[in-house]
């Protein structure tokens, strides 16, 4: 069982991930959480086994939100031979995919193939050991396939099968690992995240910096299923591709001023683009960094399929750290080696495009001591390769997440002296060394066009709290009536209501938002407080 699970191996960029995989601690209560709600179904099974088609639980989420590791560690806890429980995994995504956990072809081919009968599977599954055998089939999707037997159906009818055959305290329960849902994000997920976010029930930093890897992760996904092949299977991608999908090439580009580029700047800029050629990335997911990030970090991200956060208590610039490299082709025959780089993302409440700003967003300020460019070329990217990276080496972001339905994103291009953009033959020798920042500074259809109007209403909605506190203090009020309704079920009555009319609580609180408790801008004195008997 212990093999089968290791199988899934490690990524094909190094062994650490397979290490961290299976070595590092787990954390959390999940796995056990999900062990007693195995045996409460098993249990419910027992006592109506014709209510029910067949002994099966479905794990339905995202990738990259634990669920896989979470099957591990309810594996390696019924390793031990007093356990109650074994466990059976097998990965059924298509054997020449690249993602994780790695397929495991033989396991599926022993169950599923083109002989396969419910009673052969149904042998398969039979055991004599007086235990709950729970087998888990990671990418359960593909057991749907169309254009194949209805390896589904064949598993829900031999699983009813096997349990007759079983001994009174042993059995065979399947759980199945995929995910669907049709328009899921915004109908169930962005709302009910909302309502955690309105409640401050997550501790989340900034809402700006969550919406804004949303839409990452939704332009990434949008360039897989931009592909031919329709299907995630961690595959890599075009760095190109992904710019493209963000709108790079129909950006506008400006200069210092907000001032229209010149002739040579914009040429400049497509160069610069086209240099991403070449250039392949993949990511599902945001991992938080412990420590500061350096070349092996980027290899062991890329491997993961993910991209990285910086602590909050220690940024100095970008907030969040996407890797992206370049192999060597196919033939090895004048080629360039192998190159590894990373795009720079700065999520902000206001988009600061001044010198100190831009700079802050440098290679050697934010793998740096985050100090002045003056000192940063020397003190600060000493031990840390990444600090050398040229400015035109990586690819930086601005998203200013606001609300706003308009369409606002461009390319701020800028060099070491602040170029004008004038018809100057200065201005066109200083083009080649700009730096580029794609900008974006609303949360629309029209700045993000991979977005659907339905998911890009609910992040603007999820935005509002942080531009309109109100936003906050209604949705306080709602929840509160929903919570007293939910407890007293058909009795209820609106109390809150009752013991001051909304009208008047929305009064009070919007004069706590004029006049807050805690210190005055500008002012040694502390505010009046609310009264304690408030």
């Amino acid at each position: 069982m212990q093999r089968a699970l290791r199988s899934r191996g490690h990524c094909c960029c190094n062994d650490s991930e397979g290490v961290a995989f299976t070595e590092s601690p787990y954390i959390g209560d999940a796995s056990t959480e999900f062990n007693e709600y195995v045996w409460t179904c098993w249990k419910m099974y027992c006592e109506l086994p014709n209510t029910f088609v067949a002994p099966s639980v479905a794990v339905v989420q995202s990738s990259g939100f634990g669920k896989s590791r979470m099957l591990f560690e309810l594996a390696r806890k019924a390793s031990g031979d007093d356990a109650k429980m074994k466990v059976i995994y097998t990965c059924a995504r298509p054997p020449k995919s690249t993602g994780y956990p790695k397929a495991t072809t033989e396991l599926r081919e022993w169950m599923f193939n083109d002989k396969s009968t419910p009673a052969s599977i149904a042998d398969q599954l039979k055991n004599s050991s007086g235990k709950i055998v729970v087998l888990v089939i990671d990418e359960a999707r593909s057991l749907l396939s169309e254009d194949e037997v209805s390896h589904f159906r064949m598993l829900l009818r031999a699983l009813a099968k096997a349990n007759m055959c079983m001994p009174e305290n042993g059995g065979v329960v399947a759980v199945l690992v995929w995910y669907g849902l049709r328009n899921a994000l915004e109908e169930f997920i962005l709302p009910q995240f909302e309502t955690l976010v309105l409640n401050e029930s997550l501790d989340i930093g900034g809402v700006e910096e969550v919406v804004a890897r949303i839409v990452l992760l939704l332009a990434m996904d949008k360039c897989v299923l931009g592909t031919t092949s329709w299907k995630f299977r961690g595959q890599f991608l075009p760095v190109s591709s992904f710019l493209e999908m963000l709108g790079a090439t129909q950006m506008g580009v400006r200069i210092p001023g907000m001032l229209p580029a010149n002739a040579d700047v914009v040429d400049s800029f497509h160069s610069w683009l086209t240099g991403w050629d070449g250039w392949q990335m993949g990511f599902t997911h945001f991992v938080q960094l412990r420590v500061e990030p350096d070349e092996n970090t980027l290899w062991f991200l890329l491997g993961r399929r993910a991209a990285g956060i910086f602590p909050r208590n220690k940024r100095s610039g970008a907030d969040l750290l996407i890797p992206i490299f370049r192999k060597v082709s196919n033939d090895g025959v004048g080629t360039d080696p192998e190159k590894i780089s990373f795009m720079l993302v700065k999520v902000k409440p206001d988009c600061d495009l001044s010198k100190f700003g831009l700079e802050r967003l440098l290679p050697s300020f934010v793998f740096g001591s985050g100090e002045s460019s003056e000192k940063s070329q020397t003190e600060q990217g000493r031990g840390n390769s990444l600090s050398e990276k040229p400015i035109r080496d990586v690819i930086r972001l601005s998203m200013n997440m606001q609300d706003r339905n308009q369409n606002q994103r461009f390319v701020y291009a800028a060099g070491d002296g602040d170029c004008t953009g004038s018809d100057t033959k200065e201005a066109a020798a200083a083009s080649s060394d700009f730096g580029f920042t794609l900008c974006f500074q609303s949360v629309s259809k029209k700045t993000f066009t991979f977005l659907t109007e339905g998911v890009a209403c609910r992040l603007r909605s999820l935005l509002k709290p942080a531009w309109d506190p109100m936003v906050a203090v209604i949705g306080d009020l709602e929840h509160r009536r929903d919570e007293e309704k939910r407890k007293a079920g058909d009795l209820f009555t609106p109390k809150l209501s009752q013991a001051m009319i909304d009208k008047k609580l929305m009064m009070i609180a919007s004069r706590g938002l004029l006049d807050p408790p805690g210190l005055k801008p500008n002012t040694a004195k502390p505010a009046r407080e609310f009264p304690r008997d408030a």
